[in-house]
């Protein structure tokens, strides 16, 4: 099982900017075949020093495994949600992958 964790940074949580990336994956990426689990959400405040919550929107979905992560990662709606999503509201994104 692949975790593919994805981050997005705007100009500021909770902004226009996340929305639209998260309106977007939803549209886009969770009918992908081989996504499952698939959520998607903006950060969520909070107090405690450890938690970075400077990011506007977040995705995470999983995978059987590597073969269908690289075709997710392929697929080309995934290269439109890049383009058309990604590119014009975010200036920096964070890819965390984990493979249980």
């Amino acid at each position: 099982m692949i975790t593919h964790s994805v981050y997005f940074w705007t100009d500021k949580p909770g902004d226009e900017a996340g929305d639209k990336i998260i309106e977007g994956a939803k549209a886009l990426l969770a009918p992908i075949p081989g996504v499952s689990n698939f959520r998607v959400g903006p950060s969520m405040s909070s107090s405690r020093a450890v938690v970075d919550d400077s990011f506007g929107a977040a995705i995470c979905m999983d995978f059987e495994n590597r073969e269908a992560l690289q075709a997710y990662l392929e697929h080309p709606t995934h290269i439109q949600f890049v383009t058309e999503c990604v590119k014009p509201f975010s200036g920096r994104y964070v890819v965390y992958d984990i493979e249980s």
